[in-house]
């Protein structure tokens, strides 16, 4: 599974009650001790989720996956940022012109 830096993402456990979620590179926002809970990712590379649940048939169980979360860093936009517009075309210093 893969997210990005930032991301908000849901997790639901479908069965069982759950003790504890864990995650590792990312804060959870709400639902610690339900069946679905939001987390927001804050740190790129390899993240874990990781839930503590309880079933009546099969006792307490310890889940987890691993997590690919992508850096998406902003643009950046270098020279002079200004535009110039005329009756027929834009122009940007640096940058190809092109018309309407």
């Amino acid at each position: 599974m893969a997210n990005c830096l930032g991301d908000i993402v849901n997790y639901t456990l479908p069965v069982g009650t759950v003790n504890l979620w864990t995650f590792t590179g990312g804060n959870i926002l709400s639902g610690q001790g339900t069946n679905t809970v939001q987390v927001q990712w804050t740190t790129s590379g390899t993240g874990t989720v990781q839930c503590n649940w309880t079933h009546g048939a099969w006792g307490t169980n310890t889940s987890s996956r691993t997590v690919n979360v992508g850096s998406m860093s902003a643009p950046v936009i270098t020279g002079n940022p200004s535009l110039r517009f005329s009756a027929t075309q834009f122009q940007c210093p640096g940058i190809a012109t092109g018309g309407r």
